[in-house]
C-alpha cells in the first residue's frame, strides 16, 4: 500500500515564528540581540532541560509531535537545524 502521509507542519514557518518560539529559551541572547540561522543555539544559552522544554513548546504551538528517533545533535544545533528537523515530520 501506498503511503500518503501529507506533511503537516505549517511551512513554510516563517523565521519571525520560529525565532519567537525559540529565543526565550536562549539564556545569553541579549534582548536585542539578533539570531543567524546558522548560530549556535548552546552558545545562545539553550542548555539540555531548556531543549526539552523547547521541544515540548513547539509541539503544542504547532500541533504535531517530534519523536526521539527524529532528534539528533544537530537537530537543536542552529536554526536552521530545528527547521530541518520540523520539514522531516510527517503525519503518522
Amino acid at each position: 500500500m501506498k503511503n500518503t502521509a501529507a506533511f503537516m507542519t505549517p511551512f513554510p514557518l516563517p523565521d519571525s515564528t520560529l525565532e519567537r518560539i525559540v529565543r526565550p529559551h536562549l539564556k545569553s541572547l541579549d534582548l536585542g540581540e539578533g539570531l543567524h540561522p546558522e548560530k549556535s543555539l548552546a552558545q545562545a544559552g539553550l542548555d539540555e532541560s531548556g531543549s526539552v522544554d523547547l521541544l515540548v513548546q513547539l509541539e503544542e504551538e504547532l500541533g504535531l509531535r517530534i519523536p526521539d528517533s527524529v532528534i539528533d545533535a544537530d537537530s537543536l544545533a542552529t536554526l536552521n537545524g530545528l527547521r530541518r528537523l520540523l520539514e522531516r515530520l510527517e503525519v503518522g
